[in-house]
């Protein structure tokens, strides 16, 4: 299906998508509605005299044109939806995915929905492989944020507790010195610090994001990281 523009509002727009309906005796009903950005979620039921009621996921993709107000492109899951911020309790009302496409769109929600219950604010969280930088640190769970880096939800691989640890090392080993002053660490501290990130009790391969994200000075970073400073 194409876009169908005019909509003087959002707010309208959505209105619009989410009323109910009654056509020949056949009722459509909202039972449930959720905005993710532009993009409503919703769950219906189709009753028809005589027929078991049908129910499904819809899914509007929204958009302002210039010039022409706002638009939307209107689908439901058995598409095989692009975005992935369909809440998981929709799945409940809609038993059953109508197709292939709608069981494998669900199963990636759902396993996403399964890794964001180990994320805390100011937790570190690993991103999929390829992923520049590899690491990142939860500011808010909801909403989904990341200090410093946007980070879309498909982009997740899980927290890393091993990190949180390390952390938590680091902090209580330079005492008074804290995260925002790393800059007044003398040699013994580096020293200390270096043994730590490489000791063998720590089971967590250290990335050099990490301690860039950790306000660690330039001197320091290089000192653990000597093959990359050659290579370069």
């Amino acid at each position: 299906m194409g876009w169908i523009s005019g909509y003087y509002s959002r707010k309208s727009l959505i209105r619009q998508l989410t009323a109910d309906s009654d056509h020949g005796g056949t009722t459509r009903r909202c039972l449930k509605k959720v905005t993710k950005g532009n993009i409503l979620w919703t769950v219906w039921e189709i009753t028809t005299p005589g027929v078991a009621p049908h129910r499904y996921i819809g899914y509007d993709i929204m958009q302002r044109f210039k010039g022409e107000g706002w638009g939307v492109k209107s689908l439901d899951e058995s598409c095989g939806p692009l975005h992935y911020t369909c809440p998981v309790t929709f799945f409940s009302d809609v038993p059953e995915p109508p197709n292939d496409h709608a069981a494998l769109w669900r199963a990636t929600i759902k396993e996403q929905a399964a890794k964001r219950r180990g994320f805390k604010p100011e937790g570190w969280i690993k991103l999929k492989g390829g992923c520049k930088p590899l690491f990142v640190k939860c500011r808010s769970v909801r909403p989904f944020r990341c200090h410093g880096y946007r980070v879309t939800r498909r982009l997740l691989e899980g927290p890393v507790p091993e990190l949180d640890e390390l952390e938590a090392k680091m902090t209580a080993a330079f005492g008074a010195y804290g995260r925002n002053s790393w800059h007044d660490m003398d040699p013994d501290a580096e020293t200390r610090a270096k043994m730590l990130a490489f000791s063998e009790a720590n089971p967590f391969p250290v990335d050099r994001k990490f301690f860039e994200c950790e306000c660690v000075t330039p001197a320091l970073i290089e000192a653990w990281f000597p093959l990359e400073r050659e290579a370069a």
